[in-house]
């Protein structure tokens, strides 16, 4: 196109994300950002292309393809905190009941955490946040009523589809069946032990509830108790028609047949499961908790589709009016919508979703290693292929690599660092450490390696790698929580909480202390030898040797920062806290000239290529942006 996607930057500054349809499935990521440049850098990044007929700005642009463009995806909704329930209203608007009182909707705030929510098709919402039940006109958004539960804990609601009955599971083994015109309970029922969920067919002929018992209780004109799970219950669901039940807990979901108690189908879901859904029609049902969202089909059980995407546990699941998509709610805060009908979407295998680490590039720029579950994988840095897989029966917890390329080392759960030739695999040496290690760096010539770390008493030790022993040990009061090595090697860098020590690298005496508050992230300047440290008071650059601060940036723009790296030139320092946002700045600068976020809860690790490349992780994956 002629003038490139500078309408899309006039789109997004004139209209917003909302107002941009084109946008609609990563509006979550689209909010206010430095610079302001950043935010059609943002979408260009999300939509595959190049942000090309801009404005001149330091941009970053994709270089590798994103890990986390999820298949199914149409949207993503920010909800105020944490969701722990999700309803949908006849028209398709969402209703979520969230942690810390929050209810994403019309209605009014809950005084405490919402446990339950759920919507008739006539209007009437009852939600509860564990002391009462609360019934509201969606309409309006009025409270109506509000039942108190005294000396017990209301865990979940299930409202009839004429809005007349409510049912209430308490925590103290009952179910309450309450007149929603008067707010009377009608019935009490037994239900085991802590009941957590509670369902309710269309007419009200039936009710069930489950929890702590692992067993399924229903009446129907008598009550029954049926077993299947063999674990805590998190989650039940009617049918529309009330012909079938849904329960989810163990790593599986069930259907059962609610009239005789027989089941019908077996959902092997994979993860535990917290919460499912059928589809308006009752021909599908979705399960969701720990892992991807799956749905099925409600009869046979059969996988019809997995989407894959929520950063964290997923505890609230609904389907829409016309059954096109299926909304989960998870602990970050996340409400996604997934295109059911999507024929692009495959029915998937029982295979989970990767959990990304920390990640370390080679010096000459030829590959990027990376902690993917428990082992180490190598990448082809130009193409993104997978070199190799290097695995050990505990798992990696930190990386280093040697600046001339020699070896790549892991730091293991196990206490060993196993240090090996990223060019064939072969393991090269296999030290053991003291201790846990939370902080791993390797001497800029290669020929040692600094572990350490601890928990109320700290430790660090050298590794000669050549000689093949420990060169030293010491023993700081407290914990070591990250490393640094100078340029030359002569001086290494111990974090603590409110210090850092400056130790000799080939004895390890202690040279000297900064003083520093909250230390949480540390590198060295590789062209001036400064060291960068960034904390509670901000980020500073030290001269290591006499302790002088030779520079600073008030802010960081990203929270607490627990990664950072500078520019192979030196002239620029990338950083990343705990959200999703990577921030580039010129040294010394309080603004940064480039940002990106990736759809993740974080970012884990931030490194550079030589040839001024970033490569970051996130949860999802590996990511690779070209600075322009």
């Amino acid at each position: 196109m002629a003038d490139g996607w500078r309408w899309l930057d006039d789109a997004l500054r004139e209209r917003g994300p909302a107002g941009v349809p084109e946008v609609a499935a990563f509006a979550q990521l689209l909010g206010p950002v430095e610079p302001a440049s950043a935010l059609v850098d943002i979408a260009c990044s999300r939509l595959g292309v190049a942000p090309g007929g801009l404005p001149p700005a330091r941009r970053l642009v994709n270089r590798w393809p994103l890990p986390d463009v999820f298949p199914g995806l149409r949207r993503v909704i920010r909800a105020p905190a944490a969701v722990r329930s999700l309803a949908v209203t006849p028209d398709g608007e969402l209703v979520a009941g969230c942690s810390y009182g929050h209810v994403l909707g019309r209605l009014a705030r809950h005084p405490d955490r919402v446990a339950g929510v759920a919507v008739s098709a006539t209007g009437l919402v009852a939600s509860t946040s564990g002391e009462s039940v609360r019934l509201s006109d969606l309409r309006t958004g009025a409270l109506l009523r509000e039942v108190p539960v005294v000396e017990a804990v209301c865990t979940d609601v299930a409202v009839t589809a004429d809005g007349s009955l409510v049912a209430a599971s308490i925590n103290r083994g009952e179910v309450w069946l309450l007149d929603a015109a008067t707010g009377e309970v009608r019935e009490r029922f037994a239900a085991g032990t802590l009941p957590q969920a509670v369902a309710v067919s269309p007419d009200g002929t039936w009710v069930a509830a489950a929890g702590f018992d692992y067993d399924i209780h229903l009446w129907n004109g008598v009550s029954t108790v049926h077993d299947g799970h063999s674990d805590v219950v998190y989650a039940l669901a009617a049918s529309p028609d009330g012909a079938l039940l849904a329960s989810g807990g163990d790593r599986s979901g069930i259907v059962w047949d609610p009239r005789t108690g027989r089941r019908v189908a077996t959902l092997e879901h994979g993860a535990d499961v917290h919460a499912v859904a059928f589809s308006p029609d009752g021909r599908l049902v979705a399960t969701a908790g720990d892992g991807p969202v799956r749905v099925w089909d409600a009869r046979s059980g059969a996988r019809v589709r997995t989407f894959r995407g929520n950063h964290r546990a997923v505890w609230g699941l609904a389907f829409g009016p016309s059954g096109e998509w299926v909304a989960s709610g998870c602990d970050a805060g996340d409400v996604r919508l997934w295109t059911v009908e999507d024929r692009s979407v495959r029915p998937g295998g029982t295979a989970r979703r990767s959990r990304w680490g920390g990640a370390v590039a080679a010096a000459d720029g030829t590959w990027i290693a990376a902690i993917r579950d428990d082992a180490v994988e190598l990448r082809d840095a130009a193409t993104a292929q997978r070199l190799r897989t290097l695995r050990h029966d505990a798992s990696a917890l930190i990386l280093a690599a040697a600046r001339n390329g020699a070896w790549l080392a892991a730091a293991h759960t196990d206490r060993t660092i196993r240090v090996h030739d990223p060019h064939d695999g072969r393991l090269l040496h296999n030290p053991t450490a003291g201790g846990r290690a939370a902080a791993l760096a390797a001497a800029p010539d290669g020929t040692w390696l600094l572990v350490a770390g601890g928990h109320s008493d700290g430790w660090a030790e050298a590794h000669d790698l050549t000689a093949g022993e420990l060169r030293w040990r010491i023993t700081p009061p407290t914990r070591v929580q990250g490393t640094a090595i100078g340029r030359d090697g002569t001086w290494c860098a111990l974090v603590h909480e409110d210090r850092i020590s400056i130790v000799d690298g080939t004895t390890g005496a202690l040279r000297h202390t900064l003083d520093t508050t909250g230390t949480s992230a540390v590198t060295v300047d590789p062209c001036t030898d400064l060291l960068v440290t960034a904390g509670a008071d901000g980020v500073r650059h030290w001269d290591a040797e006499s302790g002088a601060v030779r520079g600073r940036v008030a802010r960081s723009g990203v929270g607490r920062v627990h990664a950072m790296a500078v520019s192979p030139d030196g002239s620029l320092l990338a950083m990343a806290g705990w959200t999703n946002e990577l921030r580039v700045h010129e040294i010394g600068a309080d603004r940064p000239v480039a940002a990106m976020r990736v759809d993740a809860t974080w970012v884990n690790t931030v490194c550079w290529l030589p040839d001024g490349a970033l490569c970051v992780t996130a949860d999802p994956g590996i990511y690779v942006f070209t600075l322009t």
